[in-house]
């Protein structure tokens, strides 16, 4: 324990000492804008705000001032950068909304080199987002927002913060409470949020038992900063809302190979993503769609076992580790699929497209198209793999032998108790109090 928990203190202070270098405060600007393009001078005033709030949270950003962030732009306006497809000019504006699928991703990882200087704070806009998301008159007609009461938004930010426990290090503290009222206080300094006494405010909790409810500041600045910081998690909620609908293919006692798993879960994800149904392509991403099976795992959503004495096959590429996955017995139905995905789906960004009335005309909410999608391709492949009367006369006789045969997509009664035996957990590596 004390081993882990110097290691732990050891890879924040990593975190918080390493150097912003410029590309990746230009890939964020670029990627949290919200417009199809960006001038010259908003991206400069973009990039010099965002390395001032670096800085400010102790942050370190390698030696350029306001000459050298001008002089960075001008590279990038100016074509200095040689063919780098990453920039995409359309006159005297860089377009923002023409990357590829690949080139969101790539310019993602120079964003996530940044991220952990605003995790804390950004747990909380997502978990604030949510309380707005729910209150879908106020969140579409442009009235006030609401106020939340600070124990349900603390709430949903310990939710969040131990969702996405193994994608961040999160500051440590003796608790979660100190690191939230910490992070607060400086959101409320920064103007992103507002803090009003019991009473005031309207909506969830107004009249909460705290004492004080937090509603985003109503300016220009203070929703951008509060936009901002939410859009830096969202590509990560998407991920593990992505992998919680997907386990609806074990249920109700399928089991797959890990890597063919995760292969279905990227090929979802690009469906999902391309018919408007997830917004950020960054979603599909492998790394955190393994690590939401790894925490599915340790919340007893999941479990990964070893079989014996069995051949497994495999038509997706091969992925990491060589198990099979299946549900615990208390996900067996659909019905705790559907609540872990909604509960999930309350911090995602609401997509353009279920704002769109064409769109609605034949779609219903996120959380049941994406269902009905997976069962259709559940009903396609089973239809595809179904065996021809042949080949069920050949099983009832026995020629196959005394050795089973395990495919990806098989029934469980090769994984009974005399063959199957837990596999190994996976340890929880974003201890620490989350904000």
């Amino acid at each position: 324990v004390v081993a882990y928990k110097l290691g732990y203190h050891v890879l924040y202070d990593c975190n918080c000492v390493s150097v912003v270098l410029p590309a990746p405060l230009v890939a964020t600007v670029l990627l949290s804008h919200y417009q199809r393009g960006i001038s010259r001078e908003e991206l400069h005033a973009r990039v010099l705000w965002l390395r001032e709030e670096v800085i400010a949270r102790g942050g370190e950003v390698v030696g350029i001032d306001h000459d050298g962030i001008d002089r960075v732009v001008q590279q990038v306006f100016g074509g200095l950068l040689g063919s780098n497809r990453l920039v995409k000019r359309h006159k005297e504006r860089l377009m923002v909304s023409l990357y590829s699928p690949k080139e969101r991703i790539e310019l993602s990882l120079y964003r996530n080199q940044l991220i952990h200087h605003f995790v804390d704070e950004a747990l909380i806009a997502c978990a604030l987002y949510g309380f707005e998301k729910a209150d879908r008159k106020g969140i579409s007609s442009g009235e006030p927002v609401i106020a939340v009461d600070s124990e349900r938004l603390l709430d949903s930010t310990q939710y969040l913060s131990e969702l996405l426990t193994l994608e961040f290090i999160y500051k440590p503290s003796p608790t979660l409470k100190m690191n939230f009222r910490e992070s607060l206080q400086s959101m409320i300094d920064r103007g992103a949020v507002t803090c009003h006494p019991r009473g005031e405010g309207a909506g969830e909790g107004g009249s909460g038992s705290s004492g004080f409810s937090v509603s985003v500041t109503q300016d220009e600045q203070g929703t951008f900063a509060y936009l901002f910081l939410c859009a830096l998690l969202w590509q990560h909620i998407d991920s593990y809302w992505l992998t919680s609908v997907c386990l609806l293919m074990l249920a109700p006692a399928r089991v797959l190979h890990e890597s063919v798993l995760l292969h279905k879960m990227q090929h979802l994800g690009e469906i999902f993503y391309f018919d408007g149904q997830l917004d950020l392509y960054e979603a599909v991403s492998s790394e955190t769609l393994q690590n939401a099976l790894t925490l599915f795992e340790m919340w007893d959503v999941v479990e990964f076992v070893k079989v014996e004495g069995a051949v497994i096959r495999s038509t997706a590429p091969a992925g990491k580790g060589g198990r099979i996955i299946k549900l615990t017995a208390a996900y067996q139905g659909d019905a705790k699929i559907r609540e872990l995905a909604a509960r999930i789906s309350r911090f995602r960004k609401r997509s353009r497209a279920y704002r769109s009335r064409r769109y609605k005309l034949h779609k219903a909410t996120e959380n049941d198209d994406a269902f009905a999608v997976i069962k259709e391709i559940m009903m396609r492949e089973e239809e595809e793999n179904a065996p021809t009367p042949a080949e069920r006369m050949w099983r009832r006789s026995g020629a196959n032998g005394s050795n089973e045969d395990v495919s990806d997509d098989a029934a469980p009664a090769p994984l009974s108790p005399a063959t199957a035996a837990g596999g190994a957990g996976s340890g929880n590596v974003g201890g620490g109090g989350g904000a």
